[in-house]
């Protein structure tokens, strides 16, 4: 049935199998585009709504009431199709590409984004590596799904995202041993799963926790439901990210959009969820110490992390909303394909 469809003024491609950030985030922002455009809007990859070879076949004719059609693509690999199909096929396409990586591009992707026709960073310091930046818009989480609870009476902490040495669960887990002795009403949750490879990693700090004596502190979750996160965030203080490098990194915002202070390192645009401290502390990446005394900052001062708290909301509601990121993102598609009569 899809095949015989005409294909939309706007496609947003995602061709990984495998369920990653960025496929979690273009689909968040796709769906609330969706409600908020007054065109269609596809999603092309495994498992989407339309396929490659679809989108491919039917690119060439012009969208009604459109110049050109839009294709917002992410990897390097959808913008190299993109390409394929603006050039040797010839069809009536412009090309978004958001860039979120804050470090040097290798030759292949930097040709690639040269050949892009609109470039939408996620921070400042991404903007600065890429040409042709047509807006600098941070990734924005959805404020209505993530929202504060009835905290818990005592400090809860949560920390979400996969296990492994990249993410500095490590950073964290050592940092709390040093630190929760003081604070044993203090509760740490941490969500995500830990894959084959990283099982011994897993047990690692599993044994750091058990020397410390305050593995009765941490609960591991492993692979939690959207409610049961929403809800675990909902619910803390503090939200805790310490990856050794991250391009953007959402879940700080997420933890602001719960009113969670958050402790993060210095990394990705996390300079963006703690600008001025108001909402939380940064360290140095792969600081043990830094990370402990912030912590503990955090924990022993009921009235500055309340306040954090506080403030956590609101920033996020005024300028990290998912629906403010839809809308700029809109109104990139219009510069870049012109509204015609047709």
């Amino acid at each position: 049935m899809r095949a015989a469809m005409t294909l939309p003024p706007v496609i947003v491609t995602n061709f990984k199998r495998r369920i990653t950030g960025v496929t979690t985030t273009a689909n968040n922002v796709t769906a609330m585009q969706k409600r908020l455009a007054d065109y269609e809007i596809g999603l092309c990859g495994p498992g989407q709504e339309w396929r490659l070879w679809q989108v491919l076949l039917k690119g060439y004719a012009r969208p009604k009431g459109r110049s050109h059609r839009v294709w917002h693509v992410r990897r390097n690999a959808e913008m190299a199709w993109g390409l394929f199909a603006k050039h040797i096929l010839r069809q009536p396409i412009r090309l978004v590409f958001t860039s979120a990586s804050i470090r040097q591009h290798s030759t292949y992707p930097r040709w690639l984004i040269s050949h892009m026709d609109a470039v939408i960073a996620t921070s400042p310091e991404a903007a600065e590596l890429v040409p042709n930046v047509a807006l600098i818009q941070p990734h924005g989480v959805d404020t209505e799904k993530f929202q504060p609870l009835e905290k818990t009476a005592h400090p809860s902490l949560v920390y979400m995202g996969r296990i492994r040495p990249q993410k500095g669960v490590h950073i964290l887990i050592e940092a709390l041993c040093a630190v929760l002795p003081d604070f044993p009403e203090a509760h740490m949750h941490v969500v995500g799963i830990a894959l084959a490879k990283d099982q011994a990693y897993l047990h690692e700090q599993h044994d750091k926790l058990k020397a410390a004596g305050i593995e009765g502190q941490v609960t591991w979750h492993g692979k939690a439901s959207d409610e049961t996160l929403q809800g675990l965030l909902g619910q803390a203080h503090i939200c805790a990210a310490t990856p050794l490098q991250e391009e953007f990194g959402v879940t700080p915002f997420e933890g602001l959009a719960s009113g969670c202070a958050v402790l993060v390192s210095d990394t990705g645009a996390f300079r963006l969820a703690v600008a001025g401290a108001e909402t939380g502390l940064m360290v140095p990446t792969d600081d043990v110490p830094a990370t402990a005394t912030a912590l503990r900052a955090l924990l022993e001062n009921d009235d500055k992390r309340a306040q954090m708290m506080a403030a956590a909301r609101q920033k996020a509601v005024e300028n990290f909303a998912l629906e403010g990121e839809a809308t700029a993102l809109l109104h990139v598609y219009d510069k870049v394909s012109q509204p015609c009569s047709s």
